[in-house]
């Protein structure tokens, strides 16, 4: 007898719940407010309404994935939904950390330096978080096929 799947989708449909309602919260009530992203000399201007909107949608579609292979009965590998998870909500907080990045002034370089790779490696983090979502779904497709030819 196998042990039953987890309900990782559960967690992932909520969150996508959660940022559509934030994301209506922002677009009636703070339609102008913007998060600039400043790589070398280019600036990046990018409303948070749709940050949350690109949130909502996504943390849905990866709900979506979770969901087919819960009703499949393939088995995920819990480290691996945990790490998906965590590089996925390091980027939600990476506006938030414009938020305390203090006056350009010679004597906060080292803050400001220090806020702006910690915003770097945010970013990177939400790619790395979709590459082991991906690999989780995948190498345990895979795993429950290798086990049903096995035994059947």
């Amino acid at each position: 007898m196998t042990k039953p799947t987890k309900l990782y989708h559960l967690v992932f449909l909520t969150l996508a719940f959660v940022f559509a309602i934030v994301y209506l919260f922002f677009l009636l009530k703070h339609s102008d407010s913007t998060f600039d992203i400043n790589i070398h000399d280019i600036y990046f201007v990018i409303a948070y309404a749709h940050i949350l909107q690109v949130l909502a949608l996504w943390f849905g579609l990866c709900g979506l994935g979770y969901y087919i292979v819960f009703r499949y009965g393939i088995r995920l590998f819990g480290l691996l939904f945990w790490l998906h998870l965590l590089y996925s909500l390091l980027f939600v907080f990476n506006p938030i950390l414009s938020h305390f990045e203090p006056e350009p002034f010679i004597e906060h370089i080292e803050t400001i330096q220090l806020l702006e790779t910690l915003r770097f490696i945010f970013l990177l983090a939400f790619p790395v978080g979709q590459l082991v979502y991906f690999l989780n779904i995948f190498i345990s497709t895979l795993r429950k096929q290798k086990k049903s030819n096995l035994f059947g």
